[in-house]
């Protein structure tokens, strides 16, 4: 297996923030792939519009300079007056000097020094004076969501379960809820979402970690306190797949205080559904398990829609009861037998409704980009509804019309519509034309990208790139 596609293979520059792991060091400095990266950057450094249009007038000025001088090298040979050659060759030169702007340097220098400075009065930092002129010839700006466009800051706001088989109820005081409780819908949810390798508590009131996970024990330590929540966070994990974000789910195995084990699993609502063969009913001692109907199915779905039209992130959790013998050795499963073994017929509990609102002034700065013909695109991994809410809040998308075709762009669409090759190509193949068809249409209409990878980034990068100064007939704009 190639190193970039290995599963076990951990690169420089990761920041670990789940799991643990022990691992052997095997290249260092520029021979890690983050090293290969900054040398290819160094020595393929593309020049900036500035930079082509300079070095464009400098080699007219150089033409007209030897034009210049060669006429009056010419002229001083050919005049009557004779001229000594010493004479004749300085004078040919001075013509030729004379051509040679010597204040361009210092002028461009000083211009983008002064608007590197009105730049710094906005609170934005320049570190090459280059990029002043490159940021003037922007016409598309791609942000991710969370922490970028929102605050970044998750708080939960909701935990929605089955009291019916045909109804959910929402949840919003956590203040009751107790992770010794067993009975509780409410409870088990919690200390669900609180139970991750995710999330590290540094200090009252500090986490590092996912943000979403960080969302999820800020609510514990709310209703429990920290301790609490500590001795949950503490407990033993026999197995666990930390969340990425091919899978989008997460899932933990540890020791049951009545024996055996509790699987637990939590992620994407579509996808926790695909494990989920039973769920939870009811409040109190009236709670039962009950098969997973495709009418629970649907209200579970048009529920955690509701929750994304008000731009909650919504995560579904789920667990089961297990006796794996006490003499299984964990760490040598993988991944695939977990998913055939352990996941299956899990029992659904409930959702979580996380807000994460947008950040003060992001609304108004992208209507100054929208106003100056710079146009916005917002690039998540979150579930297209929860992308739309946020975007409309923000007006990357207007609030209250219906959404054109080509707006909403999501991974299942984006799943055969990757080159073969590292970009896209220009050789009239099938592939090629049906490639260009797609992503003309794309990079005009789309404002949202939802459900995407890191992958998928690069490619809506390189896309804009080709075809980004085209309308959909075509014709460059």
């Amino acid at each position: 297996t190639a190193p970039t596609h290995a599963r076990n293979t951990a690169f420089y520059g990761t920041t670990v923030v789940k799991g643990s792991a022990t691992c052997m060091v095997f290249f260092i400095g520029d021979k890690t792939f983050l090293g290969k990266i900054a040398s290819s950057i160094k020595s393929a450094r593309s020049k900036s519009t500035l930079e082509i249009q300079i070095e464009h007038f400098v080699h007219l000025i150089a033409i007209v300079a030897v034009v210049v001088g060669l006429a009056s090298l010419v002229a001083n040979l050919m005049s009557p007056t004779q001229h000594p050659i010493g004479y004749i060759i300085a004078n040919a030169a001075g013509a030729l000097f004379a051509q040679v702007p010597e204040g361009l340097i210092p002028t461009v220098t000083i211009s983008l020094m002064i608007a590197s400075q009105k730049m710094s009065a906005r609170h934005v930092l320049v570190r090459k004076l280059d990029a002043v002129e490159t940021l003037g010839c922007v016409s598309v700006v791609c942000s991710d969501k969370t922490g970028t466009l929102t605050a970044g800051d998750m708080t939960l706001r909701d935990m929605v379960h089955f009291s019916t088989p045909a109804d959910m109820v929402t949840e919003t005081d956590f203040s009751t809820t107790d992770p010794a409780d067993k009975v509780s819908l409410a409870s088990k949810m919690l200390r669900g979402g609180v139970r991750n390798n995710a999330t590290v508590i540094t200090g009252p009131g500090k986490y590092v970690g996912s943000p979403t996970e960080v969302a999820l024990t800020k609510a514990g330590i709310a209703a429990w306190g920290q301790s609490k929540v500590k001795d949950v966070m503490d407990n033993v994990t026999l197995y666990e797949i930390p969340f990425d974000s091919a899978n989008k789910w997460m899932f933990v195995a540890e020791p049951h205080a009545d024996g055996g084990q509790v699987f637990s699993l939590k992620g994407a609502p579509e996808r926790v559904l695909k494990f989920c063969k039973f769920a939870y009913i009811g409040k109190g001692e009236e709670r039962c398990i009950t098969p997973m109907t495709p009418e629970m199915l649907d209200t579970v779905s048009a529920s955690a829609k509701k929750l994304m039209n008000n731009a909650r992130r919504v995560l579904g959790i789920a667990e089961k009861r297990a006796n794996v013998p006490a003499d299984y050795v964990w760490d040598k499963t993988s991944m695939e037998y977990a998913k055939e073994n352990f996941l299956s017929d899990m029992v659904f509990i409930g959702l979580f409704g996380i807000q994460d609102p947008p950040k003060p002034g992001v609304k108004q700065a992208v209507e100054d980009c929208q106003s100056a013909g710079v146009k916005v695109i917002m690039i998540t991994g979150d579930h297209p509804d929860t992308g739309v809410a946020i975007a409309k809040e923000i007006s990357i998308i207007p609030a209250n019309q219906e959404l054109p075709p080509y707006t909403v762009i999501t991974d299942k669409e984006l799943a055969d519509k990757v080159p073969s090759g590292e970009s896209f190509a220009d050789d009239g193949s099938e592939e090629a034309k049906r490639l260009e068809a797609f992503w003309t249409q794309v990079v005009v209409h789309a404002r949202v990208f939802a459900r995407v990878t890191p992958i998928h980034k690069q490619l809506i990068v390189q896309a804009l790139q080709k075809w980004g100064g085209k309308n959909a007939d075509g014709k460059a704009y």
